[in-house]
């Protein structure tokens, strides 16, 4: 019986010393995790705020563009005229001389 009991003890103190590696490779495995989930919301925020800026400057640039553009242009936008910034410049001399010049004979 003792012979039988140290055998069991022998045994558990090695599943012991086992499930402590695991725990260690675990905690190793989380903490990597958790290291690249920082590296990569951080690498993300940044990615964003490069997005935002491009958009703030295609904006810009559609705004300043569409000055050219007809209003049946603007119109077949996805955003329709406020996307061309038609409001702005109805009263404007370019929009009249070009309505002008777009119904003026031959």
């Amino acid at each position: 019986m003792l012979v039988s009991q140290a055998a069991s003890f022998r045994k558990n103190i090695l599943l012991s010393r086992e499930n402590v590696k695991h725990i260690e490779e675990l905690r190793r495995g989380r903490d990597y995790l958790e290291d690249r989930v920082q590296e990569r919301t951080a690498e993300l925020k940044d990615l964003a705020a490069s997005l935002d800026q491009k958009n703030r400057e295609l904006e810009s640039l559609s705004v300043k563009l569409s000055k050219y553009l007809s209003p049946q242009v603007c119109d077949s936008t996805p955003g329709g005229s406020r996307s061309c910034g038609r409001e702005t410049r109805r009263n404007t001399s370019r929009s009249h001389s070009a309505t002008l010049w777009m119904r003026s004979p031959g």
